[in-house]
């Protein structure tokens, strides 16, 4: 596993769902006070996302030369991802709640069983893009020690002499 790539993908995923999730929010006049306000669209959308986006950043891990896509590394990536997003809200949820008189129901968000299908889907979509692309070729030169070796002319052979004669 290459951790910083990792780390750059889990970071990219939050902050684009979280866009996401806005934008969708603002197009659905949802009121974020709870989780609870936001509509089945609205969560069919994130569910949506949580998918296109498990397979999209699993995709772009797997074109790394030193990772060798399968089920097994799509599943780690995902699980990867989603424990480093944990870790990236839970950060931001301290600071937001420091400098607010009114926070946020964060908790109820958590509870919400849609939202643990999206994370799901997300681990889902990513370990199956593994085990589509598991042990398919891929276009990655090799360098071995014959291809750097430049072959020698070989000399015609006293047969192919003689017949060039006649």
């Amino acid at each position: 596993m290459k951790f910083k790539k990792i780390l750059w993908i889990a970071t990219l995923t939050l902050v684009l769902l979280v866009l996401f999730t806005l934008a969708s929010s603002k197009i659905f006049e949802i009121d974020f006070t709870t989780a609870q306000n936001a509509s089945v669209s609205f969560w069919f959308i994130v569910l949506i996302l949580s998918t296109v986006f498990g397979a999209v950043f699993t995709h772009f891990y797997f074109k790394d030369k030193n990772v060798i896509p399968s089920a097994k590394e799509g599943f780690i990536l995902a699980i990867s991802i989603i424990i480093i997003s944990f870790m990236i809200e839970f950060i931001f949820i301290i600071i937001y709640t420091m400098f607010v008189s009114k926070p946020y129901d964060f908790v109820s968000y958590y509870f919400e069983p849609l939202f643990w299908a999206s994370v799901l889907l997300f681990v889902i979509s990513s370990s199956v893009y593994g085990f589509i692309n598991e042990g398919k070729e891929r276009n990655i030169p090799i360098k071995t020690k014959s291809s750097t070796v430049k072959k020698k002319d070989k000399k015609p052979s006293k047969k192919t002499k003689k017949t060039k004669k006649k």
